[in-house]
């Protein structure tokens, strides 16, 4: 399954057309501090919620202790301040950020420049810090984290400053090297992994897929670390967390509380079919999949989309019908990769951790013979030709209920996993 995450990596896209990047990630900012050239905090501006999604330099892991970011961070490291004041921890925290920022800021500043402003704001007087939060606190409440502006400009998209900050933490003074399991490459190993963002009902900050608890330190009477015991480089690290937050907030079909990601490293028309089979993108549960004189009305075209429109009419008939019991021959062309293995992965939140609940991989083909074998043998006779409902919708209304209590005997992922 990690394998096939991480060549997987190269394949997402973000909205804004943009490859993933191992050296920075996506974080949602709350608010953001203004500040003049000088580097003093002038006033805030709110973000309505969830947040503006900003791209950073990779951020520190935080487990315990003190470990401060670059660029951004929350009010503890930026301005020294929790609860509403200013403690001896929190002031060393503040310490901790205008340290690390400093260090990446070498003697060629241009004057002027947004880094020296960011220089200056490092350099400021805790006390200062103080005063304008007591002055814009109401701004600030419940931001976990928290942009620098300088005269217009946020640091965190200032080339200059984004290009040090990567730069530093390319430079893994303190790692230890080791060859990585997944991959083979001899490269610094990730102590502590990155958290998988998007999850339903995961926690805000991200949950963790790998991870290793106190006992595991001392596992066979070693005094290994954490990590160090299954040793996995922080490049697949990356990849591994990056995409599957990237699949979980776009190819996500969600079952109950499980959290259903599908994909293929070759073909995204095999992408699009299983994901209509599975939820269509999120739909409502008693989806309704027009008829082909209705597409351009259900997707809004515009002038131009010939190709996307012909592809899209082409996929939501191969969905409909699979749903219908009957396997479209068009599959077994070039263009869905009929024999390339795909992948379905169902994920749950467990406390701290992610329970992986099933992993399944099998070739497109295969998995769409089994898909039309359910759907056929569930015989459908919904009264409407154009009503085809999607594997959630189908698998919720199937499951074995006690006539007494009503309580649910058939779980969830077992049904998943017969449908496959």
């Amino acid at each position: 399954m990690l394998h096939a995450l991480i060549n997987h990596f190269d394949r997402c896209i973000d909205e804004n057309g943009n490859k993933l990047s191992t050296h920075t990630q996506s974080v949602l900012i709350q608010s953001i501090i203004r500040c003049n050239s000088n580097g003093k905090p002038i006033d805030v501006v709110p973000i309505d919620k969830p947040g503006k999604a900003i791209d950073v330099p990779t951020q520190v892991k935080r487990a315990s202790g003190i470990a401060a970011n670059l660029l951004v961070d929350n009010l503890e490291y930026l301005i020294g301040i929790k609860n509403d004041k200013q403690d001896q921890k929190s002031l060393e925290k503040l310490e901790a950020f205008r340290d690390l920022n400093l260090s990446i800021l070498d003697s060629n500043i241009q004057i002027g420049s947004c880094a020296e402003s960011f220089k200056k704001f490092l350099e400021l007087d805790p006390q200062i810090f103080l005063d304008f939060y007591q002055r814009n606190k109401d701004n600030l409440a419940g931001s976990s984290w928290i942009g620098l502006e300088f005269a217009g400009d946020l640091i965190v998209e200032d080339p200059y400053l984004k290009e040090r900050a990567i730069k530093h933490n390319s430079s893994n003074d303190d790692a230890r090297f080791m060859t990585s399991i997944i991959s083979g490459v001899k490269e610094p190993i990730a102590k502590l992994h990155p958290a998988v963002k998007n999850l339903f009902a995961g926690q805000t900050a991200g949950t963790n897929l790998i991870s290793f608890n106190e006992k595991s330190t001392s596992t066979n009477g070693t005094n290994e670390e954490q990590g160090y015991l299954a040793p996995i480089g922080i490049t697949d690290a990356s990849k591994i967390s990056q995409t599957l937050s990237f699949l979980i907030k776009n190819n996500n079909n969600r079952v109950d509380m499980i959290n259903i990601l599908s994909f293929s490293n070759v073909s995204e028309k095999a992408e699009a079919i299983v994901n209509g089979i599975l939820g269509y993108s999120g739909s409502t549960e008693k989806e309704e999949l027009n008829s082909s004189d209705n597409i351009d009305d259900e997707f809004n075209f515009g002038p131009g989309a010939e190709e996307e429109r012909d592809i899209t009419r082409e996929v939501t008939g191969i969905i409909r019908s699979i749903r219908s019991g009957y396997r479209p021959s068009v599959i077994n062309t070039e263009d869905y990769h009929p024999d390339e293995p795909f992948y379905i992965i169902g994920l749950q939140p467990n406390a701290s951790r992610i329970s992986t609940l099933f992993y399944y991989e099998d070739s497109f083909n295969h998995l769409v013979e089994n898909f039309t074998r359910f759907y056929s043998a569930a015989e459908l006779d919904t009264g409407n030709q154009y009503f085809s409902p999607n594997l959630r919708w189908l698998i919720r209304a199937h499951k074995l209920k006690t006539n007494k209590s009503n309580k649910t005997i058939r779980k969830t992922e077992t049904a998943l996993v017969e449908s496959m």
